[in-house]
């Protein structure tokens, strides 16, 4: 029996990557996928597992309240990369971490309708590779973010459509760069398991000025989301 493994998606996703010439080889920031839940009531929960471009994700939501919730994403993601030191070719693994947490409100707009607000912080480590500084392959540096993230949606029983425009502000090297990452998030199935796909757009549109990093402009995930009420309401 053959073991599933994710190559097909990531052949996918490198085709994306390639075909929009938007990858770098000095790319720090590749934006996570829409943590945008779709809470109904007080113990509602989504737990998510995405491949994404240029990152491996784990999302899970959980309301608090009727009306208050809160969001979690991990995510890892190795790259392996070939590196000129001392005029020899040297290969080496790159390796992307991060984590955030957000706080946010959610309702309901008549009875396919739903809305949210949330807001949050991450930290994670990323290769600094960064232009005009020495690399070999094991420095990293810190990458610090925040975000505020709207959301406006429709959900039913087979098939849930979120709008999200997120607002993040990015430091990584002592710089802080400012992205609007419109995008849509799309959930297909019944009930308790549902496929999930992610597609948007990773916008600066303010930078500190010295750009010693770069960062990927797509947003594109697939995966599969799991929904179910702990309070058993």
């Amino acid at each position: 029996m053959k073991t599933p493994n994710h190559l097909p998606i990531r052949k996918a996703l490198a085709i994306i990557i390639v075909a929009t010439g938007l990858s770098s080889c000095k790319t720090a920031y590749y934006p996570t996928s829409y943590n945008a839940p779709l809470l109904n009531k007080q113990g509602d929960a989504q737990v998510s597992g995405v491949i994404s471009v240029g990152n491996n994700e784990l999302q899970m939501a959980y309301a608090l309240t009727d009306n208050i919730g809160l969001t979690f994403t991990g995510s890892f993601f190795a790259e392996d990369k070939e590196l000129t030191i001392n005029d020899q070719q040297v290969e080496i693994t790159e390796h992307f971490t991060y984590f955030e947490g957000g706080l946010g409100y959610f309702g309901q707009i008549g009875n396919f309708g739903k809305f949210g607000f949330f807001g949050g912080a991450g930290s994670g480590r990323v290769p600094a590779d960064f232009r005009n500084s020495f690399y070999d392959g094991n420095q990293t540096s810190l990458r610090n973010k925040v975000f505020i993230q709207p959301t406006i949606g429709f959900s039913s029983n087979f098939v849930d459509i979120n709008g999200v425009l997120r607002f993040s502000g990015v430091n990584i090297n002592k710089e802080t760069n400012l992205f609007a990452e419109p995008g849509v998030v799309i959930l297909m199935g019944y009930k308790n398991i549902k496929f999930y796909a992610d597609a948007g757009l990773s916008i600066p549109y303010k930078t500190s000025g010295s750009l010693t990093w770069d960062h990927n402009f797509i947003v594109f995930g697939l995966g599969i989301q799991i929904n179910f009420n702990v309070l058993n309401n």
